[in-house]
C-alpha cells in the first residue's frame, strides 16, 4: 500500500503543476489522471480489507 500512496502522491504533485499540465501532451495528463483515480482505489480496497481483518 505504500507504494501506491508514494506513486500516488508524486502523481498527484505532477498534475497539480501548471506547467506540466500545459505543456504535456493531452494523453500524459489524461493517463495520468485515470491512473492517479485507479490508485486511489487501489488504495481505498487496501484499507478497507485491513479493517476487515482487524
Amino acid at each position: 500500500m505504500e507504494k501506491f500512496q508514494k506513486e500516488m502522491s508524486g502523481l498527484s504533485a505532477r498534475l497539480q503543476n501548471e506547467n506540466f499540465v500545459k505543456n504535456a501532451p493531452v494523453e500524459v495528463v489524461e493517463q495520468g489522471r485515470a491512473t492517479l483515480t485507479e490508485l486511489s482505489s487501489k488504495i481505498e480496497t487496501l484499507e478497507l480489507s485491513l479493517q476487515r481483518l482487524n
